[in-house]
């Protein structure tokens, strides 16, 4: 059975249909290609990457995904 979930991604709505319950680094990797060199934060709360693969996303979840840029 499919069901539907609503989440945003950067300000973006996103919605998948999805089989079964889908973690943070699963949509990440999805829909942005790759979990390192980034800062993710889920409803306001900054994640570590290993907490990653032990949240799952549910609807009305916010997303931010930062990228970490070198430089002076």
């Amino acid at each position: 059975m499919n069901f539907t979930i609503n989440f945003f991604l950067n300000g973006t709505i996103y919605q998948l249909q999805i089989k079964k319950y889908i973690t943070l680094q699963q949509v990440v990797k999805l829909l942005y290609g790759k979990t390192q060199g980034i800062v993710l934060e889920y409803n306001k709360n900054i994640v570590t990457v290993e907490m990653c693969n032990k949240i799952y996303i549910k609807s009305n979840d916010r997303l931010e995904i930062l990228t970490i840029v070198g430089g002076g």
